[in-house]
């Protein structure tokens, strides 16, 4: 590769990753493509970037297609073993996405990234503990690092460790106050441990970063109807519906409501 191809690479790939970050995926293929086809058949990090675009595009069988030629070019592109287990893990292949996640770790021991993505696999695979340590490997390397923070309230969801699970969720909202999927679970726990005020709280704090939040004006209209607040019930479900007309539960709801309106 000469002087001019050289410049001409760095140039498609500086274009290539502008468009990404604008959203613009199919010119960034073209820029990766140029390169590919015309320039440096052998680039691992455009391989490599042309696996990240199939991903952000939802084509996984292209992405792997990508990482894979770009390991095969380049066996210690750590972030590459990182990428492909995130593919693999999306597509239920979870024992390949561990191995994917390891390989990575191998080559960088504080992959931050990869120890927290080693744990998603594990949580799939109802390992939970096992998540969790990876969950708290990543948040000591970065211990502001909100997607771990949020990721082991899941988890610890799931394990029905609820006051835990809050104590993560209000990790995430000190470290990103407008976290509205945050604000829904911390709602949604409050209301299993049936502390309907805190609930409330956090609903109308999901509601105030999105207002078409159908979930959290279900989960408000279940703390009103556990309050016997029946109307403000009945028109948080209508707003819900009003959202998303096919969201069942919040028509099963309104169906119990008028039962239970019926009843002396």
């Amino acid at each position: 590769m000469g002087l001019f191809d050289g410049h001409k690479k760095k140039s498609l790939l500086k274009k290539g990753l502008n468009f990404e970050r604008q959203g613009k995926y199919n010119e960034a293929l073209e820029c990766y493509d140029k390169i590919l086809e015309k320039i440096d058949p052998g680039s691992a990090n455009t391989w490599y970037n042309k696996g990240g675009v199939f991903y952000y595009l939802g084509r996984c069988k292209e992405a792997l297609e990508c990482y894979d030629k770009a390991l095969e070019l380049n066996p210690k592109l750590s972030t590459a073993w990182n990428n492909k287990g995130n593919v693999l893990n999306d597509l239920g292949r979870y024992k390949e996405a561990l191995e994917c996640y390891d390989k990575a770790l191998e080559l960088d021991p504080d992959y931050v990234f990869a120890w927290n993505n080693k744990g998603n696999p594990l949580e799939d695979m109802e390992r939970y503990e096992e998540a969790i340590k990876c969950k708290n490997k990543a948040l000591s390397l970065d211990p502001d690092f909100v997607v771990a923070w949020y990721s082991k309230a899941k988890i610890l969801e799931k394990k029905q460790q609820y006051e835990e699970a809050l104590k993560c969720l209000d990790k995430v909202v000190e470290l990103d106050p407008k976290h509205d999927a945050a604000w829904n679970n911390k709602g949604v726990i409050y209301g299993i441990l049936h502390d309907w005020e805190k609930a409330l709280k956090c609903f109308d704090e999901d509601l105030k970063i999105d207002p078409n939040k159908f979930q959290s004006w279900y989960g408000k209209g279940l703390v009103y109807k556990n309050l016997n607040r029946y109307k403000e019930a009945f028109d948080c479900f209508d707003k819900a519906l009003e959202i998303n007309p096919d969201f069942e539960p919040a028509k099963e709801s309104k169906k119990l409501l008028k039962a239970i309106n019926r009843m002396p």
